[in-house]
């Protein structure tokens, strides 16, 4: 409940700011927001495994993190996409302005993981 809260503020934050997405109402966007972290929570569990697995073994290489972060910003774009095109209150302009979303969401992520780590460095480094 209280991510779905969270994922409906940036969500609303983002229609706030670009014109990508419109929402008629906050239920509407709740509601939303938890279909998202469904499918997001199916897509890394289940989807992402075997499409990382079925790009090595075409390949014959390792999948760089770079290309592992592709398919999940492509995944996570399309999911949110198809999601909005299910729901009559959200509009999202195209899959582009998905992808915008997924990339911006993405971007927060990798700035949160940052500073964990880095705070993690921190409270293992000595003092002097």
């Amino acid at each position: 409940m209280a991510f779905g809260v969270l994922y409906s503020l940036f969500f609303y934050s983002f229609a706030e700011i670009t014109n990508l997405l419109d929402f008629k109402q906050y239920d509407d966007l709740f509601v939303f927001s938890i279909f998202i972290i469904s499918g997001f929570l199916i897509f890394e569990t289940l989807i992402n495994p075997l499409l990382v697995t079925f790009v090595r073994l075409t390949s014959g290489k390792q999948v760089s993190a770079y290309t592992k972060n592709a398919i999940t910003i492509t995944a996570d774009s399309l999911i949110i996409y198809l999601i909005a095109l299910m729901f009559n209150g959200i509009y999202i302009k195209s899959y582009l302005a998905a992808l915008s979303i997924s990339v911006f969401y993405h971007i927060i992520e990798w700035i949160l993981t940052w500073i964990s780590d880095y705070l993690k460095k921190r409270k293992n480094t000595p003092m002097n």
